[in-house]
Formats: structure tokens, C-alpha cells, sequence
């Protein structure tokens, strides 16, 4: 005997369910994109790493400003670790960070893993620390904000004391 198959009408509820089944694949789609596009540029993004290896050894390097023009503003990204290769350093360092910045220009640094703001309207930032031992990296991002039209001249001094 065999078995008759019987034609079924696609109803609106069909539709529904097929409609909510697709966006929730692109939901998930997109959410899995952000996820790894974000934890990629944490890495990729950086513009500069300073190793602090050795207490008292200052570090320095500058930003050039050349391309600003009135209210632009510029994100730069700088990764500062305990580490050079596989090479740790096994006493933890305090640093801090200062900033030497021509006039017109209004500047924010911030921690890249808490989004918090360390400058709060100085110069200088507080003390941080690398702890020794194991790799360690602090990620911030500075954001620069030009009030006019920069020189080839102009440029941040970012310098680093541990």
C-alpha cells in the first residue's frame, strides 16, 4: 500500500516563523562578526608597543599632527607591556605617561579594556603598574582633537617614566 502525500497550504504562521528563523540567523551572523572584528582590532590597531623592561629607563616617541586640519580629530592607539619577544621582566615597574602637546589641541587618553579616562584635563597620568612575571599589556587610546590647522611641525611628546 502506499502512502499519499498530502499538500499542505503555507499559512501566515508558517511565513512568521520562517521570517523570525532569518533574522535571528543574522543576528547571530552579525553578533559573531562584532564579537571577533573587535577582539582583532585590540590587537592589530595599535599604532606603537613600548616595552618597559628596566625601572628608569624613560621612553619616548611622538605623535606628528601635520594632517589635522580645524576640528579634526585623530584616535591613536599605543600598547605599553613588561615584555620584549620572550623576554619578561620579572620586577614589577610603576609608570606613568605625560604628554608635551603644542597649543590648540585638547587631548584624551583612555584605558582601552575599562573605556574610563585618565587624564582628567592634565598633562600627566596617575601610577600604573606591570606586574613582573608574566606578559603583561596595557592598552590605551589617546584621542586628539585639533582647534586649527596644524604645521608639518606639530606634534604630541608622549614619554613614558618608570
Amino acid at each position: 500500500m502506499k502512502q499519499k502525500y498530502v499538500k499542505r497550504r503555507i499559512t501566515w504562521v508558517d511565513i512568521l516563523l520562517l521570517v523570525i528563523f532569518i533574522g535571528l540567523f543574522i543576528l547571530v551572523c552579525y553578533l559573531g562578526y562584532k564579537t571577533f572584528t573587535v577582539s582583532k582590532q585590540n590587537v592589530e590597531t595599535v599604532d606603537i608597543v613600548i616595552p618597559l623592561i628596566k625601572k628608569g629607563e624613560p621612553q619616548e616617541f611622538n605623535v606628528d599632527l601635520s594632517l589635522l586640519e580645524p576640528d579634526d580629530k585623530m584616535t591613536y592607539y599605543f600598547k605599553i607591556s613588561n615584555y620584549r619577544e620572550n623576554r619578561v621582566n620579572k620586577n614589577s615597574i610603576k609608570y606613568k605617561v605625560m604628554f608635551t602637546l603644542p597649543k590648540d589641541i585638547d587631548i584624551k587618553l583612555y584605558d582601552v579594556k575599562s573605556e574610563k579616562e585618565l587624564l582628567n584635563g592634565g598633562l600627566n597620568t596617575s601610577d600604573f603598574v606591570l606586574q613582573g612575571g608574566k606578559k603583561q599589556d596595557n592598552l590605551y587610546k589617546l584621542i586628539v582633537k585639533s582647534k586649527k590647522k596644524m604645521s608639518k611641525d606639530d606634534s604630541i611628546s608622549i614619554r613614558i617614566e618608570s
